[in-house]
């Protein structure tokens, strides 16, 4: 434990360090953050499961005007390709270990993390939906779950159209009942005011959390890919991301996946562009699984899949 502690002491008071080539991964496809699967055997994160009570919409609007007292200056999300790079340069000059890993990726940017247009639900309701779900059987039942809801041909769902459906008719489109409650619950946070699109774009990264975890079925991780990849959130860093944690340990050298402590010692130096790092990371993971596979070692790939 020692000897762990010194290392991530090294670690940290390399911030300043400039860069350095070297060897590093590659991988051409667009990073996915790693989906909690139940096939993979392994948990990304502790997931946030609230027993199946009903919410009223009185109580989503009280939170909703307890989250406007507590909002902060919502910080600027990343939305355009300059300002990737510029946080790409940022982390190539602040940690060595990551230049080798930006260096290793050529001109790919990590696009995926910029921000997307359009409302909060149709996306929070597809995050709910593919939780603990193989990518293929998630993509299936959500289109079952649109159908449902006359939203197919590629138009968004909305709580209108959610209710449209009833519980007969999502359970007969794939979603466990459990799941079918935290939609319920999530149209009546987002009815409330509480994660609308400008309702949530609106508030720092600590009470979009407070907000997006009050719905039934969104959790921390959740919320922590939803502010990295649908809001562009730049300085987010998913410390219970299991990914995360493992390319960490393979990119650090480190002997064991680093807890919530360590990885914010570790990635101090990425401010304030710690989603960005935390995308190197997960390409450290997938060059590390490369290697390991070569070497004729097993290793178990994390199912991954969009957010």
């Amino acid at each position: 434990m020692q000897l762990r502690k010194r290392k991530l002491t090294d670690i940290a008071a390399q911030a300043t360090a400039g860069s350095g080539a070297g060897d590093g991964v590659a991988d051409d496809d667009p990073p996915t953050p790693p989906q909690p699967a139940a096939a993979s055997g392994l948990r990304a994160t502790p997931r946030h499961v609230a027993a199946p009570i009903p919410i009223s919409f009185a109580a989503a609007a009280a939170a909703a005007d307890g989250l406007a007292l507590a909002a902060a200056a919502a910080p600027v999300a990343l939305s355009t390709p300059d300002e990737l790079r510029h946080a790409v340069a940022h982390l190539r000059a602040a940690d060595p270990v990551l230049a080798r890993l930006i260096d290793a990726q050529g001109d790919a940017l990590p696009e995926r993390l910029l921000l997307k247009n359009g409302d909060c639900f149709h996306a929070l309701a597809r995050s709910i939906v593919y939780q603990q779900l193989s990518t293929k059987a998630a993509s299936t039942i959500m289109g079952r779950v649109l159908a449902a809801c006359g939203c197919a041909g590629g138009v968004a769902l909305t709580p209108a159209a959610l209710r449209r459906a009833d519980e007969a008719s999502l359970r007969a489109a794939g979603l466990s009942a459990r799941k079918a409650s935290y939609l319920q619950s999530l149209a009546v946070h987002h009815d409330a005011g509480t994660v609308t699109a400008a309702a949530v774009t609106a508030l720092a990264d600590d009470a979009a959390i407070t907000a997006l975890t009050q719905v039934k079925g969104i959790g921390v991780w959740t919320a922590h890919m939803f502010l990295m990849f649908q809001l562009g959130r730049p300085d987010v860093l998913p410390v219970g991301d299991l990914g995360v944690r493992q390319g960490m340990r393979a990119a650090y050298g480190l002997k064991a996946p680093p807890g919530p402590e360590e990885m914010e010692a570790v990635a101090e130096r990425w401010r304030p562009y710690r989603s960005v790092g935390a995308w190197y990371m997960w390409r450290a993971l997938e060059g590390a699984q490369v290697m390991n596979k070569g070497n004729g070692s097993s290793t178990k790939r994390i199912k991954q899949s969009k957010a």
